[in-house]
């Protein structure tokens, strides 16, 4: 399971590397969204950046 936490880590660096802070996105929010479930944290993660760029729900396809 490190393995995983460490390649999402990674996968999260890289994404929020072109971010204006310097820091890492999964690390500022980790404690803040007191959640365990990776799935959760990803649904939150999506959302906030749903919120931050503009993209609405109905843009996603749905599976």
């Amino acid at each position: 399971m490190k393995w995983l936490a460490f390649i999402l880590t990674l996968i999260i660096a890289f994404l929020s590397h072109h971010d204006e802070n310097p820091y890492l996105y999964y690390m500022q929010h980790e404690t803040d969204m007191k959640v365990t479930s990776l799935s959760k944290i990803r649904k939150q993660m999506i959302q906030e950046w749903r919120e931050a760029y503009g993209v609405p729900f109905a843009s996603e396809i749905e599976r």
